[in-house]
């Protein structure tokens, strides 16, 4: 009786470290333990499928006017492209993506009002 008492005060004891090991997801980044379980997936059908929202436009610039609407991808902080590039890397290559909005991603990488997915490399 005692051994089972022990075993369920451990199992309750245990479940919130098990959750608190799940990664909650960020609308801004997609983490190395999320892209881990795409494998060799494409980072387009990776954020496509998980963070979809990274392709929606941004409706107005800053000062509140309509703007044509850019996505660029950095990484680090080179430009490669427009997310067409995203084609080419895999997820198992990357270590973290971020998103940014046009204000900030100006701010940070000088991106000139685009939005941008920003992406960092596993180190090998």
């Amino acid at each position: 009786m005692r051994s089972l008492i022990l075993c369920l005060v451990l199992a309750v004891m245990a479940a919130p470290l098990e959750a608190q090991a799940k990664v909650k997801p960020q609308r801004d980044r997609l983490v190395a333990e999320e892209l881990a379980e795409f494998g060799n997936a494409s980072l387009s059908e990776v954020i496509q499928r998980e963070r979809p929202q990274f392709f929606r436009a941004e409706r107005m610039s800053a000062d509140g006017g309509r703007t044509p609407w850019r996505l660029l991808v950095y990484v680090g902080t080179q430009m490669v492209g427009d997310s067409s590039v995203l084609r080419s890397y895999k997820a198992s290559e990357v270590s973290l993506v971020r998103y940014y909005k046009p204000n900030e991603a100006t701010a940070r990488l000088g991106s000139d009002n685009a939005t941008v997915i920003q992406l960092t490399f596993k180190e090998k």
